[in-house]
């Protein structure tokens, strides 16, 4: 008798976001390489500016309840940038040059 045991090889589906140049790493696991990642802050921020992800395709083996809470962190860093941007104009309309 001999047995095969073949380990899956995770990857993100990253085909959409060509041309961003988002940063992507190894996922290492007992050694071993299992997959390949969106790299983001705890906040869901990638390499690139303004471009945020959270999921299974920032962390490959994630459940359910994990990806939607990383949504929700993304989702409200992606707020306060919007939210800074926003009062960042609104004062240089105010005060022009300050």
């Amino acid at each position: 008798m001999s047995n095969l045991v073949v380990a899956p090889l995770f990857t993100a589906r990253l085909e959409g976001l060509a041309g961003l140049d988002i940063e992507t790493a190894e996922l290492r696991l007992l050694g071993q390489v299992a997959g390949r990642h969106v790299v983001t802050t705890a906040q869901g921020a990638t390499s690139t500016a303004g471009v945020y992800a959270a999921g299974n395709v920032t962390s490959l083996t994630e459940t359910v309840i994990g990806s939607a809470a990383a949504g929700l962190r993304a989702a409200a860093a992606l707020n306060l940038d919007l939210i800074t941007e926003d009062t960042r104009r609104a004062v240089e309309a105010a005060a022009p040059g300050v």
